[in-house]
């Protein structure tokens, strides 16, 4: 398995259907950056583990540091489609990973 580590704790992304504003974190894996929504988080193996649902590649998805949202560290600037984020929709623009092989420490992913 690829090393793995949390970028961004809190991450704002915007849904394109209607504009609503959610909070994600950015992991590194594989030597891209990928977006993980707050809810997609689910129970590791081990106690005080965690693994996503699924990721979607941020490579060629423009985000930078949060001028205007101080509760973030960056916003996702494109909005992103709402089937594609909740995963009804298969998608490789931006690409998607359903249950990807990645374990992390709870507490490096929500920790402070």
């Amino acid at each position: 398995m690829a090393a793995t580590e949390v970028l961004h704790k809190r991450v704002r992304y915007f849904i394109k259907d209607n504009g609503e504003a959610c909070i994600g974190q950015i992991i590194e894996h594989q030597r891209k950056k990928w977006l993980v929504r707050s809810s997609d988080w689910l129970e590791g193996p081990r106690k005080g583990t965690v693994r996503p649902a699924r990721i979607i590649c941020l490579d060629l998805w423009p985000f930078g540091p949060s001028r205007n949202h101080q509760d973030v560290d960056v916003v996702v600037t494109d909005p992103l489609n709402r089937n594609i984020v909740e995963g009804l929709l298969p998608s490789k623009d931006p690409l998607v990973i359903e249950a990807p092989d990645i374990v992390l420490n709870e507490d490096d992913v929500f920790g402070k």
